[in-house]
């Protein structure tokens, strides 16, 4: 049996790096999500990411790696993340009652300052 020549799966290098890339987007709209934003909001983001996603290349990513992040303006020089609308998106999104667009309380938690001001007031008077 005479082999075959294989065109390679990703001919143009670009899988892993673009996996990368779209795990950080992910993680900004998990964090997105996390800060209470609405779910509609969320989702017209990570479309708007995403329609950037397919279109990467070296010569259209920002060249200071080091400041690479999950908020994806470190990353797109000429992100547009609100490129899609949440209305654009809906169907995307099963909404129950009607709650799509009202913010969702946030999962991420910060301890107000004042807090932080009695605990050390305290710790003084001791």
């Amino acid at each position: 049996m005479a082999q075959q020549p294989h065109q390679p799966f990703w001919p143009l290098g670009t899988g892993i790096a673009r996996g990368f890339l779209a795990a950080f987007d992910t993680a900004w709209m998990v964090r997105s999500w996390g800060k209470g934003v609405p779910p509609l909001e969320v989702l017209a983001g990570r479309e708007s990411v995403y329609q950037l996603l397919s279109q990467t290349t070296p010569e259209n990513t920002s060249k200071n790696y080091a400041a690479y992040s999950i908020d994806p303006s470190t990353r797109y020089p000429n992100a547009n993340l609100s490129l899609m609308k949440p209305m654009q998106i809906k169907r995307l999104y099963d909404i129950e009652d009607g709650k799509a667009n009202k913010p969702t309380k946030p999962i991420i938690k910060t301890k107000p300052k004042k807090d932080i001001h009695k605990l050390r007031d305290a710790e003084q008077s001791v």
